[in-house]
């Protein structure tokens, strides 16, 4: 093989972003060749690395993405009901619903009902989540609710999809309609690149929605939920880091 098709090692990710207020109440977060333009009310209305689109949305405005009926921002937290209800599954969610945001900058952390950001290794973002309790019905136990990271990677209608599940990985068909739970996942982008997701957290999973409007990914979990994002140059290198994140796996549990 090429020196080309070999993963370079992790570069470590600074411990928290550089913050700057921008207009219409965005605000900028920057560490290495990342660049994170928060909307404290909704979500991520961008993230770029090296000057390049990861996740967009058109905020303020908002537009229609397949079921949804608006969307503002690339990526954005929620509550869901619980995934396993017979009549409900995983909903479809907007961000006129997002949790707190809780500024990235500070690194206090978050509290549940609330989301925030960090930087990853290799210019990548790790986004932490946690929907807190559901609703409770006088002193019946709260109902059980899901911590749910919803993202639209900047990949066109047609995007090639890589997914894992059980340890085996899957391309799905460019373009086609497909809609299932799994491991991890990683997106083409429009320029070539592709974006790694990893959820952590109790029965983290990723559900990927494949639609002609393009990906919808969404992480669910119970309780704090954390969703790590990476991008690599090309879907073979995407494909190497999913493989090498179940060899991670094996090593942690020696």
């Amino acid at each position: 093989r090429g020196a080309a098709a070999e993963a370079a090692p992790a570069s470590p990710a600074p411990e928290r972003f550089a913050a700057e207020p921008l207009r219409a109440g965005l605000v900028e977060l920057r560490a290495g060749a990342s660049r994170v333009r928060v909307a404290p009310d909704a979500g991520i209305a961008e993230w770029s690395v090296d000057e390049a689109p990861v996740l967009r949305g058109p905020y303020p405005s908002a537009a229609p993405f397949a079921s949804l009926a608006a969307r503002r921002t690339g990526l954005w937290c929620t509550r869901l009901a619980d995934r396993d209800h017979p009549d409900q599954g995983v909903e479809w969610a907007d961000d006129r619903d997002a949790l707190e945001y809780a500024d990235a900058a500070t690194g206090a952390g978050i509290a549940p009902g609330g989301w925030t950001l960090a930087p990853g290794d290799d210019d990548g973002l790790v986004v932490r989540a946690d929907a807190g309790e559901g609703p409770r019905d006088g002193a019946a136990p709260a109902a059980p609710v899901e911590t749910a990271i919803h993202f639209v990677p900047d990949a066109g209608t047609a995007a090639e999809i890589v997914v894992e599940v059980l340890g085996r990985r899957w391309r799905l068909d460019p373009g086609g309609a497909w809609r299932g739970a799994v491991d991890a996942a990683a997106v083409v982008l429009r320029d070539g690149r592709a974006l790694v997701a990893e959820p952590v957290g109790e029965r983290a999973e990723l559900f990927v929605r494949s639609t002609a409007a393009g990906p919808l990914v969404t992480a669910l979990g119970r309780g704090p939920l954390e969703l790590r994002l990476r991008v690599v140059a090309s879907r073979a290198l995407a494909e190497r880091a999913l493989a090498g994140r179940r060899a991670r796996a094996g090593e942690g549990e020696r």
